[in-house]
């Protein structure tokens, strides 16, 4: 069943505000950086990543940890017994999305699944997102990513989401992102509009000092 609009407004209003100004960064995500968080150079920040993926053989979902190769699900969960091969590529393309994600990096990259991002966090404790797959616009895809997370998406993306995406209005997927991207847009205009009437306020007052200051002469 779809679902409400009652539904989809509850919804939108329990994301955070906290990165709806968030902006993309440039990042080189070698594999060095990853394997090696100690000794880097200093122009070179280290970083961690989990990344979900799904097992060959019983289909369950994993979330791996620096885990750039493919091995197989015995290898991670010694217990489990099954000899599927899980793959992982880690981060590409080089942008790294500031996302102060709640819990551990492997939950962060469990709460992406489906999506094509993975879960990082730099050798400094900054918590952030970053793509695992590329060769068109994931505009889509990093809201939803942010919306997983519990946050409004950035209003960076939200103007910019592409028209030719096979998007539908009867998936609740599509709908929920075009209800938080129009909140973070919303948002962003009320304090925009409040900052400007600040700003007048702040000119109105200055101009009155200097009208008084003038007379006293």
């Amino acid at each position: 069943m779809a679902l409400t609009k009652k539904a989809l407004a509850s919804l939108v209003e329990g994301l955070s505000c906290e990165h709806m100004d968030a902006i993309p960064v440039n990042k080189d995500w070698t594999e060095e950086a990853a394997l090696a968080l100690d000794g880097l150079p200093q122009n070179m920040d280290g970083y961690t990543y989990a990344e979900h993926e799904t097992c060959s053989e019983c289909g369950k979902t994993l979330a791996l940890v620096n885990q750039f190769s493919e091995c197989r699900h015995s290898e991670i969960d010694e217990e489990c017994g099954c000899e599927g091969y899980i793959h992982s590529e880690g981060p590409m393309m080089n942008y790294f999305y500031p996302c102060d994600f709640k819990g551990s990096i492997e939950e962060a990259a469990l709460a992406l699944d489906g999506l094509p991002l993975c879960a990082i966090e730099l050798s400094d404790g900054t918590k952030g997102l970053a793509l695992t797959g590329g060769g068109m616009d994931l505009s889509w895809e990093i809201c939803e990513a942010y919306i997983a997370l519990g946050f409004l998406p950035p209003v960076h993306f939200c103007g910019n989401l592409p028209r030719m995406s096979g998007k539908t209005l009867k998936d609740d997927g599509t709908r929920m992102v075009i209800a938080a991207a129009k909140r973070s847009a919303e948002v962003t205009w009320q304090r925009a509009g409040r900052d400007c009437e600040r700003i007048a306020e702040l000119e109105k007052s200055i101009r009155g000092e200097d009208i008084a200051r003038t007379r006293r002469k």
